[in-house]
């Protein structure tokens, strides 16, 4: 494990970089108040492009790479004007979701299927694949040649309940149990006319492996990118029932916070998105306070004051994207005081600035150098 720096650090998750001059752009996300930024690396169908910009594929990625479409070679520009500015920068990248034209229809996931009763093939990657993932190590190797820090993976690099039924991922349980992979030995049916599964005991260890090769691709990459950028780093993105819920963490997700945490992963990014947190979990205001203190107890023992579990607060109203209120944000935030802070998302310098003022003043928000 190498040696991390100990400061918090405060951070702009930018979802659009808006029209106008990148490097004035990121100087007054620097003058707000934040020592990194995450840009978004990648376009899929139905995203906003960065700076309004023509399109050349309705997907791709923002940078070249020859086994995925080229949107607009702009995230090298990006890298260039956030460190001029005196910022870490991160791309935000997919994985699974990548759009990989080559590979076709085939190397997909598969998930089983219980109103079927039987598996069926999705539109994702398949991360057990060997040509997959070694296609997507030179996609890493590709975006850290854009000369950004490191990456904040898509949340799409998880496994959900139902997937993991490749036969690739059939013949790696063989190996590594020695049995078939079987779904009827994981799940019983509790209800067959709404194909509702209850988790037998069995299910624990196929998400435990499915858990270790999130983490081992996951690490794959990066050491994929840091063949060309040796100091390059990343971020774990992952979902809030980690910290809430470790036993639906890993059913759901095939997450686990204490697997990431023994990771070389700089950064443990929390979705702790509390109007989602509420909305999911039906809660009122007092079960939202009680749910993101504790949260944020369990996240402070992770980070032990090394500032790598970076919390990722929601500005906006995913249902209506109306801006969430900074004194709401303020009360949140106060949860995790002690904790690195990312805004998400974090595309308006102006609204930025009052965030962060607010936090600091009255949050415990503190950067330290970038």
């Amino acid at each position: 494990m190498h040696e991390r720096p100990h400061h918090r650090t405060v951070a702009a998750q930018v979802f659009v970089v808006p029209a106008g001059d990148p490097e004035r752009y990121f100087a007054e996300l620097r003058s707000a108040g934040v020592d990194m930024v995450i840009v978004r690396a990648f376009h899929l169908e139905g995203d906003r492009p960065h700076q309004g910009l023509p399109l050349e594929h309705s997907s791709g990625a923002y940078f070249a790479t020859r086994h995925v479409p080229l949107v607009a070679d702009r995230l090298p520009d990006y890298a260039r004007a956030a460190h001029h500015a005196g910022l870490r920068c991160l791309a935000w990248m997919t994985t699974r979701k990548t759009p990989m034209p080559a590979l076709g229809l085939t190397h997909r996931e598969v998930a089983w299927d219980p109103a079927l009763g039987r598996a069926a093939s999705r539109p994702t990657l398949d991360l057990f694949d060997p040509l997959v993932v070694n296609e997507l190590a030179d996609v890493y190797r590709d975006l850290a040649r854009t000369g950004v820090d490191g990456v904040l993976f898509q949340d799409d690099l998880a496994l959900g309940r139902l997937e993991g039924f490749s036969p690739s991922a059939a013949s790696a349980w063989l190996r590594r149990t020695g049995h078939a992979l079987d779904p009827t030995t994981f799940w019983t049916v509790a209800d067959p006319r709404e194909s509702r599964l209850v988790d037998r005991p069995e299910f624990q260890d196929f998400a435990r492996f499915k858990r270790d090769r999130v983490l081992s691709v996951a690490m794959r990459l990066v050491a994929a990118a840091r063949e060309k950028s040796p100091e390059f780093e990343c971020a774990l993105n992952l979902y809030y029932e980690t910290a809430t819920d470790p036993v639906h963490g890993l059913a759901w997700f095939s997450q686990e916070l204490s697997a990431a945490a023994s990771t070389d992963a700089r950064w443990l990014a929390i979705m702790a998105y509390h109007r989602q947190v509420k909305s999911e979990l039906e809660l009122d205001d007092a079960a939202l306070a009680s749910t993101l203190r504790a949260m944020g107890e369990r996240l402070r023992a992770v980070d032990g004051g090394s500032g790598r579990v970076l919390v990722k607060l929601q500005t906006i109203d995913w249902t209506d994207r109306s801006p969430v209120p900074v004194a709401e944000l303020h009360d949140v935030a106060r949860a995790f005081e002690g904790l690195s802070i990312a805004l998400a998302p974090a595309d308006d310098p102006v609204r930025v600035r009052e965030i962060v003022r607010a936090l600091r003043e009255h949050a415990g928000v503190t950067p330290g150098p970038p």
